[in-house]
């Protein structure tokens, strides 16, 4: 359930990438359900070029399944341009980037999801403990194992030819270079001690994830009017039923 703020207002822009990455999948569906959708997001939030565009999407072939047909669809995607920050390259690009190419596909899309629940239940660990809710936790009990599983491949090096040393993704992949890239935001954000403050929503059945900037770090829903009322009326209930 959003909160009626942004849940990630004041948080640095890296992790409000995280944030909103995270918040693709709410209450009224998941917004990243084919390659076109994960190749549009990943643009708009700076981690693909702009000339990779969701248009470039290739009709996939007949199947008696929609669902199967839309995981079938191959994406199109251009390198960045030469100069932009944080390009694909090797560890000593100096930032630049090289005109190769990949493609967005059905695997990518599933390693995408992967780390996306991965990251939902790192926020989950970043919160107290849940309250009890009639209904079901939004964590996936196995996400942890298939981020760890995903993280294992994502190749991060030390690059040290910018101002400071700093992890950056050593991949051709389109899609393993942006997860690979957020997962070193969220490494430089524990060594900026901000990552406490990235939480997932107390209540089960949302989830939602934002950023606490709190004085004390001790906020706990992503909205007190939603979800922190919605477990006092719980709490009132199970108070009259027992008296």
């Amino acid at each position: 359930m959003p909160s009626p703020v942004h849940p990630a207002d004041n948080a640095p822009p890296a992790l409000h990438r995280i944030v909103e990455f995270v918040n693709t999948r709410r209450a009224e569906g998941d917004h990243l359900t084919t390659p076109a959708q994960l190749l549009t997001w990943l643009n708009t939030h700076d981690l693909l070029s702009p000339a990779a565009n969701p248009a470039d999407t290739l009709s996939a072939p007949a199947t008696p399944n929609a669902v199967d047909a839309a995981s079938n669809s191959v994406v199109h995607y251009e390198e960045p341009r030469p100069g932009r920050s944080g390009a694909r390259g090797g560890p000593h690009s100096g930032g630049t980037a090289d005109s190769r190419g990949g493609l967005v596909d059905a695997g990518g899309l599933q390693r995408a999801l992967s780390l996306r629940e991965g990251l939902r239940a790192l926020l989950a660990e970043n919160n107290a403990a849940p309250v009890p809710s009639p209904r079901p936790d939004g964590l996936d009990p196995q996400a942890f194992q298939k981020c760890r599983t995903l993280t294992d491949m994502l190749p991060l090096v030390l690059d040290i030819t910018g101002p400071q040393p700093r992890l950056v993704p050593h991949t051709d992949d389109p899609v393993d270079f942006a997860l690979a890239t957020m997962l070193a935001d969220v490494f430089a954000a524990v060594s900026a001690g901000t990552w406490t403050r990235m939480k997932a929503c107390r209540e089960p059945s949302c989830r939602w994830a934002f950023y606490d900037h709190s004085r004390n770090r001790g906020r706990t829903w992503c909205s007190m009017n939603v979800c922190g009322n919605r477990v006092k009326v719980r709490a009132s209930h199970r108070r009259r039923t027992t008296l």
